[in-house]
């Protein structure tokens, strides 16, 4: 397990990458921990969402506020 130090650093480091492009991602646990996978996933879907419909073929009318 990652000591408390790295994560810190980590935690940081990824934060002020977020912050230089402009965006606000929930990657971290205030306490450190990375948050899970499909938590992130979920957050880049939101970032990108309209990209990712349109890659995937989809249309824009109809579109779902609590889906993809």
């Amino acid at each position: 397990m990652a000591s408390a130090s790295l994560r810190s650093r980590c935690r940081g480091q990824d934060r002020a990458r977020l912050e230089a492009r402009g965006l606000d991602l929930p990657l971290w646990h205030e306490d450190g921990r990375l948050r899970t996978l499909g938590v992130m996933d979920a957050a880049m879907l939101k970032l990108y969402r309209q990209d990712w419909r349109t890659d995937m073929g989809l249309p824009d009318d109809g579109v779902a506020e609590h889906v993809p």
